[in-house]
């Protein structure tokens, strides 16, 4: 009976610890701590909920835009043994806007999977709309 159930409220920074069996309320916490306060910046950029939610929402559909525009750009118009080499490898040896040019390219590329599932699961938290059909 010494058990007692975590309450966390929508709209509140406060965390309330009920006894489960009699309703009593046993504690109320201040819920301010660094990771409640970066979960705050990651959800609404520490703005109002209503509009803070629509601009890291809209941002971050932006940004998937520009992933498939890279995705798009970065994709040869041939598969052959050179431009698969020019678009998997990083030419160390040339002047340094090539460097630059194969570095944005090449790591651009392998971000690309690690970026889009960031993208897709910040639009999921964004938009309740947008929700795949397998998650019930």
């Amino acid at each position: 009976m010494d058990k007692s159930v975590k309450v966390s409220l929508d709209h509140s920074d406060s965390l309330v610890y009920v006894n489960p069996y009699t309703a009593e309320v046993l504690a109320i916490v201040n819920h301010e701590d660094f990771f409640h306060f970066m979960d705050e910046g990651h959800r609404h950029l520490w703005m109002p909920t209503k509009i803070g939610r629509q601009v890291v929402g809209w941002s971050t559909f932006i940004f998937f835009i520009l992933l498939i525009t890279g995705m798009v750009l970065w994709w040869p118009k041939k598969w052959n043994r050179r431009s698969r080499e020019q678009s998997f490898t990083i030419k160390w040896k040339a002047k340094f806007k090539r460097v630059n040019y194969d570095l944005h390219n090449v790591l651009g590329f392998y971000a690309l999977t690690i970026a889009f599932v960031m993208c897709f699961t910040g639009l999921i938290m964004s938009f309740p709309g947008f929700e795949v059909p397998w998650s019930g």
